[in-house]
């Protein structure tokens, strides 16, 4: 997960990088998905053919503020979404990743998720957002790279 709480994720040029980083990140060796804000889908019912359509709510990058405002006016009615991708007391909203396991449980985690923060870096820099991460293979990685940092320190035992 990465998540961040900045009202200016919602001004067109931070929204478009937006979009462009979930989209970076999907093609991501070892991501399987992203989902984001700016991937959201509206689902209406068909009564023709008795189902359901699903539609990308952003079909393209927005290319006005009025467009973005207009698209988030909707996203944030559609009651399926409330709380779940975007708080509606503070704006915050994040993405979630799913990695792919064949990677998440090996040692390739690692570069997978040096890609993934070195594209998020890049993000922060262009449009000055800090974001925030969770999860399990966040964890897992900063966990192994801080301990295999620190063995370095420790003196070799008597017996080795």
């Amino acid at each position: 997960m990465v998540g961040l709480q900045d009202s200016s994720v919602y001004k067109l040029g931070n929204f478009n990088e937006l979009r462009q980083l979930t989209d970076t990140l999907a093609k991501v060796e070892g991501v399987n998905g992203v989902l984001s804000v700016s991937k959201l889908l509206n689902i209406s019912k068909d009564t023709a053919n008795n189902s359901f359509k699903a539609t990308p709510i952003f079909k393209t990058a927005p290319r006005s503020q009025a467009e973005l405002d207009s698209l988030m006016r909707l996203v944030n009615s559609i009651e399926f979404y409330k709380g779940q991708l975007i708080s509606p007391v503070t704006g915050a909203t994040l993405l979630a990743l799913t990695m792919d396991p064949k990677y998440l449980n090996s040692s390739r985690r690692q570069a997978v998720m040096n890609n993934i923060l070195g594209f998020t870096k890049q993000f922060e820099q262009k449009t000055k957002i800090k974001l925030h991460y969770a999860g399990l293979p966040y964890v897992r990685s900063t966990m192994t790279s801080k301990v295999a940092s620190e063995m370095k320190f420790l003196p070799c035992w008597p017996w080795s």
